[in-house]
């Protein structure tokens, strides 16, 4: 799976981020930053706001101020009129991804039965994944391939191993309570299985695909 490896895909909370090179550089660590960086490609985004502080901290150094780095990149790299919503995106994803990295969620992380808890994390995945294909989707084409790999992919990909984990979850408990439905769910984990594979082909081939005017998001998303 393409999004079940913090390798491939951006798992990193900005304001966590923030927190820790602050706190860094107010302990005094204020000549040389070293970051262990395994591959460039998939982390442009905290590379880059790591790097903004190390040159400017005094900039960024307010608490609130991961947003306001946020804005700032959205309106640098997509334009002012988008960059709010950007922004929020931005944040959104360090919120979802980090509450639980990739490679370390299983079916039971979630609750199935509690407080609709897992049901309520699928939907703000589907609202972060929706939010970012109608940004996407405003997008003038020169930008349209920077946008789907930093923040379009990310989130459909995250959305994508969550539903996977969910259904899992659903054929798991059902099975236990031997009702024929849980058949049901357990196609529906290859067909997540085989989204997430599409998804991967499209990111490693977006470049082949700069004349397409969008990415067809409803063959990734179910609405629940």
């Amino acid at each position: 799976m393409a999004a079940n490896n913090q390798k491939w895909i951006n798992t990193m909370n900005l304001p966590y981020v923030h927190e820790k090179l602050v706190q860094s550089y107010e302990r005094s660590a204020k000549q040389i930053w070293v970051f262990n960086v395994g591959d460039l490609k998939p982390l442009e985004i905290p590379i880059n706001f790591a790097m903004d502080l190390a040159f400017n901290i005094d900039e960024y150094h307010q608490p609130n101020s991961t947003l306001a780095w946020t804005q700032d990149w959205a309106a640098s790299n997509y334009g002012p009129a988008l960059a709010p919503q950007i922004s929020q995106l931005m944040m959104n994803y360090s919120l979802l991804a980090g509450r639980r990295k990739y490679e370390l969620m299983d079916i039971n992380f979630f609750s199935l039965v509690n407080y609709n808890e897992f049901d309520r994390v699928i939907s703000e995945w589907v609202a972060q994944a929706t939010a970012a294909q109608a940004v996407y989707d405003q997008l003038p084409s020169n930008a349209k391939a920077s946008f789907f790999e930093m923040i379009l992919h990310p989130s459909l990909a995250g959305m994508t191993l969550y539903q996977m984990y969910y259904v899992a979850a659903r054929n798991n408990l059902y099975a236990e309570q031997g009702r024929n439905s849980a058949n049901q769910y357990l196609m529906q984990v290859f067909d997540w299985v085989n989204r997430d594979a599409n998804l991967t082909m499209t990111y490693n081939g977006l470049l082949s695909m700069l004349s397409t005017s969008m990415i067809d998001f409803d063959s990734v998303l179910i609405v629940l």
